[in-house]
């Protein structure tokens, strides 16, 4: 019983020791993910917002995307996946993104109170 409970825990350790996800060759470097999911959520907010202009001018946001980073879909799935495999590291992610609407935002604002009379 107790050889059986030791090679369980064994296998455990082992297992925990393990990436779960290996580094891609091609991995976006983090500064460029943050832009691009930056741009992502700017582009999603567009369309949600204003999806018959969207529409009418033929934006396609991942397409736009690709091109604008001269990167592909599997490069964008093969690095998010890395990331999401390190919660840390996708932390920094998400935080650095919030980080850029939060002052697009307060430039905004602050565009707004000069126009004011």
């Amino acid at each position: 019983m107790n050889k059986k409970v030791l090679l369980w825990v064994g296998c455990l350790l082992l297992s925990c020791g393990e990436k779960m996800v290996e580094k891609p060759k091609n991995l976006i470097p983090k500064d460029t993910m943050v832009l691009i999911l930056y741009d992502l959520v700017v582009l999603s907010a567009a369309e949600s917002s204003f999806k018959s202009t969207v529409d009418s001018c033929g934006i396609e946001t991942m397409e736009f995307l690709y091109q604008k980073y001269q990167i592909d879909s599997t490069r964008l799935v093969q690095s998010d996946r890395y990331y999401a495999s390190l919660p840390l590291e996708y932390q920094f992610l998400y935080n650095a993104v919030a980080g850029k609407i939060d002052q697009k935002i307060k430039a905004l604002e602050a565009a707004t109170l000069k126009k004011e009379p």
